[in-house]
């Protein structure tokens, strides 16, 4: 049942970021948060094939939203970069990051946290950093 990221890979950030409460871009959640997950691939290269729309720098993580104040975001930085990757789609999906990834994990059905929580994974996930 348990899904471990192989946690020697380096970790990628990222977040969704909703600028409005109650949708379905921040997953249920309306405060910034961001996701660190070891991933044995490059996020920002398997989102670029899979989103059509061009990616902007940012330098900081506060400088995210600071340019399109109305305008939800998608961000991605991965361990060895400095700067942020940020685009500002029209239209996204819900748990659009977690569908690219497990697609690229070869089980693309199996994105949705509500219907595969995985628990044993975050269990010994914890057990690591503990």
């Amino acid at each position: 049942e348990g899904l471990l990221m192989p946690f020697r890979s380096p970790v990628t950030f990222f977040e969704h970021g909703a600028v409005t409460p109650g949708t379905s871009w921040g997953c249920g959640i309306d405060h910034a948060h961001v996701h660190a997950v070891p991933l044995p691939f490059s996020l920002p290269k398997a989102s670029a094939c899979r989103l059509p729309t061009e990616w902007a720098a940012r330098s900081s993580y506060s400088s995210l939203g600071a340019i399109e104040k109305d305008r939800p975001y998608l961000a991605i930085r991965e361990a060895t970069e400095h700067e942020w990757a940020v685009m500002y789609p029209g239209r996204i999906e819900r748990q659009q990051f977690r569908r690219i990834i497990a697609a690229e994990l070869g089980m693309p059905d199996e994105f949705d946290y509500d219907l595969y929580p995985r628990v044993q994974g975050v269990s010994e996930t914890l057990g690591l950093l503990a």
